[in-house]
């Protein structure tokens, strides 16, 4: 009987996964790899019966993280396909996964390129933002840093130093994150890069 349930969940998960997926216009390779997360947390005992369609985005988005994918939690919250009771619990399992597991969050570069190409800024800017990362990298002030945040101050220096006129509103909107946020990270990099 047991086994039956499992097999029941499983191709449930496995159809709610791919719904999702194709929803939010993701890659259809990325299910295999979501499935995988989608089991990882259900043996740590970070989800419930019940919350499939949580489990299941939740998945995805660890697995878009661990890829590389440039997806955010705020694309997943104002997609239409998650109910609105649904949403915190989605940032409330990512948050367990991501503390249980010491998950490495992922990269800024793809953050970088898709606020660049959100402001319509010359692909340059870009370029100078990741030469900028990997000056701070060896600075070690990356760590422990919003990728969005960090991200986002990275590509308002390198428009400001190419004489781009981008305000930081612009910029923390464009990366959903505060316009104090940008100013923070930005004051930390420029004293980094001073030293």
């Amino acid at each position: 009987m047991e086994r039956t349930i499992t097999t029941h969940y499983n191709t449930e998960m496995t159809k709610e996964i791919a719904r999702l997926i194709e929803g939010l216009n993701l890659p259809l390779d990325l299910l295999e790899d979501a499935l995988k997360i989608a089991k990882e947390l259900s043996s740590m005992g970070l989800t419930k019966r019940g919350y499939l369609t949580v489990t299941a985005a939740t998945a995805i988005y660890i697995a878009c993280k661990k890829r590389g994918i440039p997806i955010t939690l705020r694309d997943f919250l104002k997609s239409s396909l998650l109910k609105d009771i649904e949403k915190p619990r989605l940032v409330a399992f990512y948050k367990r996964f991501a503390y249980r597991s010491k998950m490495h969050l992922g990269d800024v570069e793809p953050y970088i390129i898709k606020i660049v190409d959100a402001l319509k800024l010359d692909k340059s800017i870009a370029n100078d933002a990741l030469k900028i990362l990997k000056k701070i990298r060896r600075k070690r002030i990356t760590e422990g840093k919003s990728l969005l945040g960090l991200a986002g101050a990275l590509v308002y220096i390198a428009a400001r130093n190419k004489g781009e006129k981008v305000t930081q509103k612009r910029i923390a909107q464009a990366a959903h994150v505060t316009e104090v946020t940008i100013r923070t990270r930005y004051k930390e990099i420029q004293n980094k890069l001073r030293k």
